[in-house]
Formats: structure tokens, sequence, C-alpha cells
């Protein structure tokens, strides 16, 4: 309907009480291709970090800034 709606996700909910304690740990998989999930499309930061070197990566916020580099990944 018409009526607007917000709400706080999980993640904003367990921040609010844990404060600085409270982690957030973003996960991709890559590619399972026997189900149909192929790489993720180059533009994108799923593809910008799958293109990283390596099979197993963690990567901070000043690695992830590193990998975008000027580069605007494509909303998806």
């Amino acid at each position: 309907g018409d009526m607007p709606l917000e709400w706080w996700s999980a993640g904003a909910i367990v921040a609010a009480h844990l404060g600085a304690e409270y982690a957030f740990l973003p996960t991709a998989l890559g590619t399972i291709r026997h189900h149909g999930v192929d790489a993720p499309p180059p533009k994108t930061v799923e593809g910008l970090l799958y293109a990283l070197p390596g099979d197993r990566l963690l990567v901070d916020a000043r690695g992830l800034a590193a990998a975008l580099g000027d580069a605007l990944p494509a909303p998806r």
C-alpha cells in the first residue's frame, strides 16, 4: 500500500547493543558451476574481488579500496 515502512536489519540491532564489539564479515562464494553459479559480472564488487589472485582471501577496507581503484562497481 501507500504506508511507508521502516525497519532495522538484524545487524543494525546487534551493532546498537554491542557497539565497537560488533563486526560484520560479508562473504562471497565465487563459482559452483555444477549448480549453475557462474563467475560474477566483472564490473561488480564481487566480480572485482573474484578477479583477485588466490582462491581464498580476507580483504580489509584498504585492500577493497585498492582493488576498486577509481572504478565504481555496477549496482546489482
